[in-house]
């Protein structure tokens, strides 16, 4: 608990951002987004936070939404971003066993095939219509599939 803490505190200058890592921000809170309202609530939350390497627990979500959240409720797209520049930097391969989880040919991207069958498998069966708006928000070249390689260094 003290370590996600320490992460949150004004004391922990923020990361600068240019504007490839704010749209790639955008993306993961896309993802991260599952009923596609625009606001991380706490289902959202936890697992961005487990993803993260972060205990999921009730206080660290509740202080979470707390600090950086204007609702006390859940978080919005431009209070994600501001937050992700006070959070430490996450660990890579976390991150990156969170997305090859995804990627179920290990061929370094995540097709539109394995996000609905990945999404699926976390016990999410998000509509056609959600699983194309998440992949055309994340596919940045327009290739039909997210090059997880690229996600990953932006949120270390």
């Amino acid at each position: 608990m003290a370590e996600f803490k320490q992460t949150m505190t004004s004391e922990n200058h923020p990361r600068p951002l240019n504007e490839q890592d704010i749209q790639e921000l955008r993306t993961a809170f896309s993802m991260l987004d599952e009923n596609g309202d625009g606001k991380l609530n706490k289902s959202d939350i936890r697992v961005m936070m487990s993803k993260m390497g972060y205990e999921a627990n009730e206080e660290n979500i509740d202080f979470l939404i707390s600090t950086v959240g204007k609702s006390g409720n859940d978080l919005e797209e431009d209070e994600f971003i501001h937050m992700m520049q006070h959070v430490r930097r996450p660990r890579s391969d976390t991150l990156f066993n969170a997305f090859q989880a995804f990627d179920l040919n290990k061929d370094g991207f995540i097709s539109r095939e394995e996000l609905k069958q990945g999404l699926a498998q976390i016990g999410e069966n998000n509509s056609d219509t959600i699983v194309d708006a998440m992949l055309k928000e994340a596919d940045k070249d327009k290739d039909g599939r997210i090059n997880y390689q690229g996600k990953v260094r932006v949120l270390n």
